[in-house]
């Protein structure tokens, strides 16, 4: 799958890591099995944010609103008040990331081309730097950029959650670019396709007469059930290695590293058509 000629490919292995890990988040048995979790989480008679976050309304595609900024917030993510003017009230940075979000088109990650990747890179700097240059808030920029992400284009952007990142082993990269570029392949991976799917049915099943508002792609369940998991006790991370300076996109510094055209192509091209809700 073609990826910018200014990004470098996943590190052998990293892949590999990561769906292990993925692979024990879709688990249906033991003490927290996958289908019990998202039941709860996409509950809309529940406390947990996945439903609010994905039907909320009103959802403009072309605009950041203060729907959306509360949606983020639902996430548990703090949209203090100088990110939340920078965001909705006239100023530089909502300029910035409107234009920016106006670029991006309503497509799937999975069949995501070097443009695309380049134009989501250029929302997420954005994004990012509205809570960069809050300078008092205790989020992680990245994270605040990546809520505001998913919620405007849910088919292609990964929430990167810090604890999430640290459970796939991709924490110490620090590249979001690395974090997309292997969703992308977890999602076209027949495997994680398979446990995906299951879970979706079984959720439905045992969530029986309660309203579940389930999300309609495959990324947005992936983050839905690996969000869940790392919230329970019986989580073993891969120990993450220092941050990775030398990659390309490393703290979102594009520009940096070995040039090449792409990675080699995969078996990905297998698109998840939408749910019905």
């Amino acid at each position: 799958m073609a990826i910018p000629a200014s990004w470098t490919c996943v590190p052998p292995g990293v892949f590999d890591d990561a769906k292990r890990q993925v692979m024990i988040a879709l688990d249906s048995h033991g003490p927290h099995p996958v289908q019990e979790r998202l039941a709860s989480y996409y509950d809309r008679d529940g406390d947990d944010a996945g439903a609010s976050f994905v039907e909320l309304a009103p959802r403009d595609p072309d605009d950041v609103t203060a729907c959306d900024v509360h949606a983020v917030g639902l996430l548990g993510v703090r949209v203090g008040p100088a990110v939340t003017r920078r965001l909705l009230e006239h100023s530089a940075n909502r300029s910035e990331v409107l234009a920016a979000l106006r670029e991006v088109q309503m497509t799937d990650l999975l069949i995501a081309g070097p443009g695309t990747l380049e134009k989501m890179e250029t929302l997420y700097l954005a994004l990012r730097g509205a809570w960069s240059a809050q300078g008092t808030d205790d989020v992680d920029p990245r994270v605040g950029a990546s809520a505001v992400c998913a919620r405007k284009r849910p088919e292609l952007f990964p929430l990167g959650d810090v604890e999430v990142g640290e459970f796939l082993g991709l924490r110490g990269f620090a590249s979001h670019r690395i974090d997309w570029m292997v969703y992308r392949s977890l999602i076209g991976d027949q495997d994680v396709i398979q446990d995906l799917d299951a879970a979706d049915a079984e959720a439905r099943r045992v969530g029986g007469r309660r309203q579940l508002r389930v999300d309609l792609f495959r990324l947005r369940m992936l983050d839905a059930a690996l969000w869940t998991y790392t919230r329970t006790r019986s989580v073993v991370p891969i120990v993450p290695g220092e941050p990775r300076t030398d990659l390309p996109g490393h703290q979102g510094d594009p520009g940096r590293g070995n040039r090449h055209q792409g990675c080699p192509a995969a078996d990905l091209l297998r698109r998840r058509s939408p749910r019905a809700p």
